[in-house]
């Protein structure tokens, strides 16, 4: 069942991509959403039951999420960071920096903020946000439900 849903992954995946060279315009919303939604519902079908069972390990299913995300966004943000060094020199501001470092830049409602730095990296400060809820959603601490994403899902 997860093999043809990775592959949806790829092509969304390559719709973005196309969206942040030009040439496909819709593939940029389209593709994130979609590829926010196909995250959700994997890790719902693959850690859906894990989650609410004894031996679950927040601190260690966010750790894994990190150990997934954030080296290679280090490796971009410093990028980030000496691209801009090298256009505005001693002139840079770096108050987006510590933000982007945390990964919750797009938690900030400023674009100058939320498109800092490595500016695609909102989507990753948003997805940490919805691995951070996960747990507690599908568990019923937020809510009281057993299985709450459906619910979740009306609401919004």
């Amino acid at each position: 069942m997860f093999l043809p849903l990775q592959s949806f992954r790829f092509v969304f995946a390559v719709m973005i991509f196309c969206h942040h060279i030009g040439i496909f315009e819709a593939g940029g919303s389209c593709g994130v959403s979609f590829f926010l939604v196909l995250s959700g519902f994997v890790m719902a079908k693959g850690y859906g039951e894990k989650v609410c069972s004894s031996g679950f390990s927040y601190g260690r299913f966010m750790g894994k999420r990190l150990l997934r995300l954030y080296p290679l966004h280090l490796v971009c943000l410093c990028a980030a960071v000496v691209m801009q060094l090298a256009d505005e020199g001693c002139e840079a501001q770096w108050g987006w920096l510590l933000p982007n470092l945390c990964l919750v830049q797009s938690w900030i409602p400023l674009p100058s903020v939320y498109f800092s730095g490595n500016a695609v990296s909102w989507c990753l400060a948003d997805l940490l946000f919805f691995y951070a809820l996960f747990p507690w959603l599908v568990s019923g601490k937020m809510t009281g439900h057993s299985f709450t994403p459906p619910l979740f899902a009306k609401c919004c």
